[in-house]
């Protein structure tokens, strides 16, 4: 469970979460929507321990996390897996070596990762891809490597900000697809997208950002605005 109580953040040139009280049950599949600047990507930047609020509290799954401290950030974002529009694949890498650099670098054992990233890139559906370096695939295919490498770790939140934006409306739908996928597996999925066809198509929760606020939050919501 994810538990937003009385969240509020500013920045130098202005306030940018007001009052913010929200609660993500486990498994629960959510987009968050809104123009640019209402705080979209601030409540996941506070999720993942990459910023502080300035008061109220932010527990994920016990854990209060802006009482976290620098040395316990790794620990804690190996339990989520995040993907932001500029996913930042390693040009020299090949997709299994993409995906398996989650792993490295938390220390897995050869074992392990032989096991967890075939069936990532599988679940993705870049099975017979693991070969190619990212120049080699198209913006979809990059896309969903960039998944394959935030779930291949197996985390229980899945964090995905922008993510089609810079793929056609058939492209998009796949990536959605395989996070439905990822959702009914159990995971919490929380995304943010300006894309209205995409969330009015997911018949999920949407929360409604605007000035800050959480101006509406639909239990099955469209893109209202």
């Amino acid at each position: 469970m994810i538990e937003f109580k009385q969240i509020n953040k500013s920045y130098s040139d202005g306030l940018v979460l007001s009052d913010i009280n929200l609660t993500v049950n486990d498994g629960e599949f959510i987009t968050f929507v809104g123009r640019s600047g209402v705080g979209k990507t601030t409540i996941f930047r506070l999720l993942i321990g990459e910023e502080k609020p300035d008061s109220g509290e932010l527990i994920v799954n016990g854990c209060n996390v802006e009482k976290l401290t620098k040395s316990r950030i790794p620990y804690y974002r190996r339990k989520l897996g995040v993907v932001f529009q500029d996913f930042k694949l390693l040009s020299r890498k090949t997709v299994y070596e993409n995906v398996a650099f989650t792993l490295v670098v938390s220390g897995a054992s050869n074992k392990k990762i032989k096991e967890l990233v075939p069936q990532a890139i599988g679940l993705v559906g870049l099975s017979g891809k693991e070969n190619r370096f990212p120049h080699e695939l198209s913006g979809g295919e990059q896309q969903r490597c960039a998944i394959a490498r935030a779930i291949v770790h197996q985390p229980k939140i899945l964090i995905a900000d922008e993510l089609t934006g810079d793929l056609d409306a058939i492209y998009s739908w796949e990536i959605m697809e395989i996070l439905l996928r990822i959702n009914k597996l159990g995971n919490t999925v929380l995304i943010a997208t300006h894309d209205r066809d995409i969330v009015n198509r997911l018949n999920k929760r949407v929360i409604t950002m605007e000035n800050g606020k959480v101006a509406k939050d639909q239990a099955v919501g469209r893109y209202m605005i």
